[in-house]
């Protein structure tokens, strides 16, 4: 599989739990779920947001690297031009010795 797919699935797989736990907070008016950080409850919901939004993110950025990667590549790869109708200028030339 594409690793830029897997990174937008993952997502979701991430995105589809965060939304029913969401809405069933959002209907039951209590968070069904949460863990205990520090002296604090932290929703399950949340978290879940967050991995789903973190995998987005890294989609973005290998989608933002790859574009910018194609477009150096196809810098680099250009045809270069030589005007064929004028000559070095002699006094450029650091390959021949000195005169």
């Amino acid at each position: 599989m594409n690793p830029a797919r897997l990174k937008l699935v993952l997502a979701a797989l991430w995105l589809v739990p965060a939304a029913g736990l969401l809405a069933a907070e959002a209907w039951q008016g209590r968070v069904l779920a949460a863990l205990p950080v520090g002296g604090a409850r932290l929703p399950l919901s949340w978290l879940f947001l967050a991995f789903a939004a973190f995998n987005l993110l890294r989609w973005w950025a290998g989608r933002s690297t790859r574009a910018s990667g194609e477009r150096w590549r196809a810098f680099r790869e250009r045809p270069r031009r030589r005007d064929a109708g004028t000559d070095a200028d002699p006094d450029l030339r650091f390959d021949d010795p000195p005169r």
